[in-house]
């Protein structure tokens, strides 16, 4: 998770993922916010900041979280803001593109870098939404299959394979 370090980077959070399993626990202890996790108090703080949709939050809710134990340790541990301008200059300088200093703040170290680059490009998986036209693709490479014959429903359609010229 990133927290913000200056009012000029933005923070990403997975919002959506926070409220499932929050609303998880609310289940399992039969209780809503019975146990709340930090990242719902972090939220309900404004950690985020205002994209966030922080200042929409039900002003009940945000009162029982901020007036959680919880929150004031939360708050006890809070690191001052740093410029951006001296994080980049720890990862990298002012030459470093915005996409190496991401990934130099958010990776785990030189060595992870290292290991991931190591391992090449991402693969590339084709998805749902035209699988069709890499599988004729990939069987047009083959000349031994001579024809395909799809089916939905009442509909069909066969591609013959033609033999090189």
């Amino acid at each position: 998770m990133l927290r913000p370090v200056s009012a000029r980077l933005t923070t990403i959070t997975p919002h959506s993922q926070y409220v499932v399993t929050q609303a998880a626990i609310n289940v399992a202890t039969g209780e809503r916010y019975k146990h709340v996790i930090d990242d719902m108090i972090l939220f309900a703080k404004g950690a985020y900041g205002e994209d966030s949709g922080y200042p929409w939050m039900d002003q009940n809710l945000r009162d029982r979280l901020l007036g959680m134990r919880r929150a004031k340790e939360l708050v006890a541990r809070e690191r001052p803001d740093v410029p951006l301008e001296r994080i980049r200059g720890k990862l990298g300088g002012p030459g470093v593109s915005d996409d190496e200093f991401l990934l130099r703040y958010i990776m785990k170290g030189e060595d992870e870098i290292r290991a991931m680059r190591a391992a090449g490009p991402p693969r590339q998986y084709h998805h749902g939404a035209a699988p069709l036209v890499p599988l004729l693709e990939e069987l047009g490479k083959h000349w031994q299959v001579r024809y395909v014959r799809v089916e939905r429903g009442s509909d069909s359609l066969v591609v013959r394979n033609r033999a090189p010229a």
